[in-house]
Order: C-alpha cells, then sequence, then structure tokens
C-alpha cells in the first residue's frame, strides 16, 4: 500500500486515514440497518457512532502518549498536538 495517496498543496492524504474513514462509513451504513431491524432510532446509532469515534482518538491518544512518556514527559504541550501524528489505533 502506498502511504500517500495524494498531495493537494499543504494537504497530504494518507491511505491509511482514507482507510480508515471508509471503514467507518461502512460500519455506521450496516449499522443504520441493523437499528432499524432492531427497532432503535437513526439518531440513537448516529450518536453511538460518533462517541465511539470521539473516545477512540482520546483513547489512541492517552495510549500513544503512554508508550511514548519518556518523550512526552520532557514535552507536555505536544500531548494535544493530534496534528503531528502519533494516534494508536489498533
Amino acid at each position: 500500500m502506498h502511504p500517500i495517496l495524494f498531495t493537494i498543496g499543504p494537504i497530504t492524504i494518507y491511505s491509511y486515514g482514507v482507510m480508515l474513514a471508509t471503514a467507518v462509513l461502512v460500519c455506521t451504513y450496516l449499522l443504520s440497518i441493523d437499528a432499524r431491524r432492531y427497532n432503535i432510532s437513526q439518531e440513537t446509532a448516529y450518536d453511538l457512532v460518533f462517541w465511539c469515534i470521539l473516545w477512540g482518538i482520546i483513547g489512541a491518544r492517552i495510549f500513544y502518549v503512554f508508550i511514548e512518556w519518556s518523550y512526552f514527559s520532557e514535552n507536555l504541550l505536544e500531548i494535544l498536538m493530534l496534528q503531528k501524528g502519533g494516534l494508536a489505533w489498533q
């Protein structure tokens, strides 16, 4: 797999991010089908997806900071800088 799909000016599109977004969209679609089958409202299903994504990102960052604590203990402000990478999403 190519790590970088394409670049538009200062914006780089990574294949990992595209695959992750595709997985979230497909799973959201499948969840909406199952929600109808089990009489769960669409809003509840979409709220679940939102909170799973939000807490997934927060948890991945906490996990990454924990693993790389020797670096982050000296650079505490970089803990919040998601744009520099460092999400452990398994």
